[in-house]
């Protein structure tokens, strides 16, 4: 059995918090000793670039690439596409 939490943050107006509430819930849970991964599902990039990875368009695997790879039957490896961030949270990335 799984110990895993999700929690998703969503909103359809733009502006509400929801990178900023993402990544702060993210570093707060890290603080307690908690393993923390964030997937950055905005086609913006928004946390991607929040949390210090500016150049999302040479990122070599994202969100995306690991989704094209699922539906192209392929094998895929999501830790391939995790970045570590100096907070404690791992991160995978989005890109436009």
């Amino acid at each position: 059995m799984s110990k895993c939490n999700v929690i998703a943050i969503a909103n359809q107006k733009g502006g509400v918090g929801k990178t900023t509430t993402a990544f702060s819930l993210g570093v707060a849970l890290a603080n307690n000793n908690k393993k923390v991964l964030v997937v950055d599902a905005d086609p913006q990039a928004n946390l991607t670039t929040y949390m210090g990875f500016y150049d999302e368009d040479n990122i070599p695997i994202t969100l995306s690439t690991l989704i094209e790879r699922y539906i192209d039957g392929e094998n895929i490896k999501p830790e391939e596409s995790i970045l570590h961030h100096k907070e404690n949270i791992d991160l995978i990335p989005s890109n436009e």
